[in-house]
Order: structure tokens, then C-alpha cells, then sequence
């Protein structure tokens, strides 16, 4: 004859339950971590390429005034 232990599997069904439970949390944990990581970078990217556009900006508004500049301190002392 064959003993049956019925609270030994209601007890083990639970453990198990409360173990996938709690894996299930940690994984929606690491998935709302990951998606903040994630946000936190495409911010810094395009922070930094906002930065990189204006430094370009900037270098090109240069590279077009330094010609007119020398230009006009060259013909300053002819005048």
C-alpha cells in the first residue's frame, strides 16, 4: 500500500510558487533597470551630439571669419 503525502505536495507546490513569484519580480526588476539604463544612455547620445553640432557650428563659424579677419588686420595698416 501506497501512503500518499498530500501535505508534503500542497507544501512543495507552494515553495515553488513562491519561488517563481519572486523570480518573476526580480526579472520585471531587472527589465525596468535595464529600460531606465537605456533611456539614460539615448540622453547622453543625443546630449552629446547636440554638443558635437554646436562645436562644429562654432569650428565653421570660425573657419569663415579667421580669412575675413586676417584680411582686414592686413588692410588696416595700408589705409
Amino acid at each position: 500500500m501506497e501512503v500518499i503525502n498530500v501535505n508534503g505536495d500542497v507544501e512543495d507546490e507552494k515553495k515553488f510558487r513562491d519561488k517563481l513569484l519572486q523570480a518573476e519580480q526580480e526579472l520585471a526588476a531587472a527589465k525596468g533597470r535595464e529600460q531606465a539604463l537605456q533611456n539614460q544612455l539615448a540622453k547622453e547620445v543625443n546630449d552629446n551630439q547636440e554638443r558635437f553640432k554646436k562645436q562644429l557650428e562654432s569650428q565653421s563659424k570660425l573657419e569663415v571669419s579667421s580669412p575675413l579677419l586676417f584680411f582686414f588686420l592686413c588692410i588696416r595698416d595700408f589705409v
